[in-house]
């Protein structure tokens, strides 16, 4: 029999990879708020990044790199503060990035050859090394997310409470619907 512990730990690598391998050129942003609330437990944000690291190793397929290298850095603007750390562990992986050609990385260290498609992934990591290597940016993109984020969470309080009255004044005092006309 399976733990809960082992079923929910799946739930959020399963969420990590299908965000990093569904396809999609760009991370859904559904998906990646969702993995932002799981880095408030450090073992998750642990195991997200382990599979966020794997996939910021050079290989040829661009796409899978710059969608690791956008996650790491919306987690670092919206994730917990401990991610932060974990972040800048990642900073040597990331800045040999600003060096990736997609042409000459082939499996075994063999060149590979054709076009490189890196332009992407070399202007992603650059970004985000230069925000990872300034404390005062993290703190003000991060300060700047919050106040987004509660924004939003007004926005959404006020559309609830407007659904709400509407329901109340269609229901009626006894409960009874509202005749349409």
């Amino acid at each position: 029999m399976v733990s809960r512990f082992l079923e929910r730990k799946d739930e959020w690598v399963a969420l990590c990879e299908k965000l990093l391998h569904d396809g999609k050129p760009e991370p859904s942003p559904i998906d990646l708020r969702a993995l932002a609330q799981h880095t408030s437990d450090r073992r998750r944000s642990s195991d997200i990044f382990d599979v966020v690291e794997k996939c910021l190793e050079p290989t040829p397929n661009a796409k899978l790199l710059a969608k690791a290298i956008a996650t790491v850095r919306y987690l670092v603007i919206n994730g917990a503060e401990h991610v932060v750390d974990r972040a800048w562990r990642l900073k040597d992986a990331v800045g040999a990035l600003e060096k990736y050609n997609s042409a000459t990385c082939g499996k075994y260290g063999f060149q590979r050859g054709g076009r490189d498609e890196g332009g992407d992934v070399r202007r992603r990591a650059a970004e985000l090394a230069s925000v990872l290597g300034d404390v005062d940016r993290i703190r003000s993109l991060r300060a700047e997310a919050a106040t987004h984020a509660h924004g939003t969470h007004e926005a959404t309080d006020a559309i609830h409470e407007l659904l709400g009255c509407l329901y109340e004044s269609a229901v009626g005092t006894e409960g009874k619907s509202a005749q349409v006309r």
